[in-house]
């Protein structure tokens, strides 16, 4: 749902506003708010008034309501003038509002206008979660059990059995020592600044709103003030945390994360699709965008290669082939593999972190994959290449430039 909250203040000759721009900026306005999905509700002080529909503003307003099929649902005045200056406006077609209310306020000149909103409460939804309780593994019973039935695997002439041999053995040791859990949870969403301070004071308020609606049925007078507090608790804590969520990332993070959390803040994180008729033709449009890209960079390196030979400036090329690799050393891989990022896929017989700590027990395994397709110069694992690619949209820009 949409909640848009307006406030008009009233034209006047020390501010320069016209009633005319307000007309003009209204209808753009709407215009804006249908192509946003999602219901939609407006609310606000727009001081007009809509209790007299012969109006020029008020006829030129409802008419512009009629066109984008909004209805305004207050027909009580909102003023202690007796006018209708204060709105609450929804799609006919939605059946978004059950009840309109309007209550005077001893506070402020305008009424308090309570809305009841027709909405269904969202259901949460359990999904199945698959983990395993690394917390309680045995580390030093997990590597002696690995150097002892991966010292049985023998290298072969078929890499690709070595590999599947090795892979099911240490699936079958992690499976002994950390064997695979099952759970339900729950699909709730949390912000990343939402924390278990944030939750109390939630629930404190909570308790006293309802405390404070149940002795509103036995004295209409009784006081807010508990009520109140426990709000403002709520807004104190969700603001601390957010600075001290923010003040973290900008404080530890490298600039490309901080660019990001900046634009998380200005909403400008949002990424849209270019136009297509079916995800077919979609995905055909990045095909052939990255295709002609590569095509061009070749052909321009074509073209260099060219004019440098018309120049003379290609040196002769030197009769050597390839015909070996160097092997890698035990120091070297081990530095390598303790460099790489801890990323894994579901499909990976271990998490890449728990091979890193013990590194040691499968550097034999490893080393000896290595080198072996090293000397070979050919390697094509039979399920080595599988893998499972989320997708995750980086940039869409195809349709401007190469």
């Amino acid at each position: 749902m949409n909640l848009v909250v307006t406030y008009r203040p009233p034209p006047s000759s020390q501010n320069g506003l016209k009633t005319s721009t307000f007309l003009e900026e209204c209808e753009l306005l709407l215009d804006a708010l249908n192509e946003i999905p999602g219901k939609l509700l407006i609310l606000g002080d727009l001081n007009i008034h809509f209790d007299s529909p012969s109006r020029y503003d008020v006829a030129r307003i409802m008419n512009l309501l009629r066109t984008a099929r909004l209805i305004q649902y207050v027909s009580s005045p909102t003023h202690r003038g007796g006018h209708i200056l204060d709105v609450a406006i929804a799609r006919e077609d939605e059946n978004l509002l059950c009840s309109v209310q309007i209550d005077p306020c001893l506070l402020s000149d305008h009424y308090t206008i309570s809305c009841r909103i027709q909405s269904k409460k969202q259901t949460l939804q359990s999904k199945p979660t698959l983990f395993r309780k690394f917390c309680n593994l045995d580390n030093q019973r997990f590597s002696a059990d690995l150097s002892s039935k991966l010292s049985g695997v023998q290298m072969t002439d078929d890499l690709n059995k070595f590999i599947s041999d090795a892979d099911n053995i240490i699936k079958c040791v992690l499976d002994e020592h950390a064997p695979i859990c099952s759970r339900k949870s729950m699909t709730r969403h949390r912000p990343k600044w939402y924390t278990d301070d944030v939750d109390a004071a939630r629930r404190e308020k909570r308790r006293a709103e309802r405390k404070w609606r149940k002795a509103l049925r036995l004295n209409p007078a009784s006081d807010p003030l508990p009520y109140h507090e426990a709000k403002t608790l709520v807004a104190s804590a969700v603001s601390d945390s957010k600075q001290a969520y923010y003040h973290d990332i900008f404080e530890r993070s490298s600039p490309k994360d901080m660019f990001k959390a900046v634009n998380e803040l200005l909403n400008k994180n949002k990424r849209v699709l270019p136009n297509a008729e079916s995800s077919v033709e979609l995905a055909s449009a990045f095909c052939s965008f990255f295709t002609d890209k590569v095509r061009n960079i070749r052909k321009c390196i074509d073209d260099l290669n060219v004019h440098a030979s018309v120049l003379g400036l290609v040196s002769a090329k030197p009769n050597t082939k390839l015909s070996s690799f160097n092997l890698v050393t035990f120091s070297n891989l081990e530095d390598i593999i303790r460099k790489v990022p801890d990323k894994t896929c579901s499909l990976d017989p271990l998490p890449t972190w728990l091979l890193k700590k013990r590194i040691l027990v499968f550097m034999p395994i490893i080393l000896e994959t290595v080198n072996s397709s090293l000397e070979s110069g050919h390697y094509k694992p039979k399920g080595g290449r599988n893998t499972l690619i989320g997708q995750h949209l980086l940039g869409l820009h195809y349709a401007h430039s190469n």
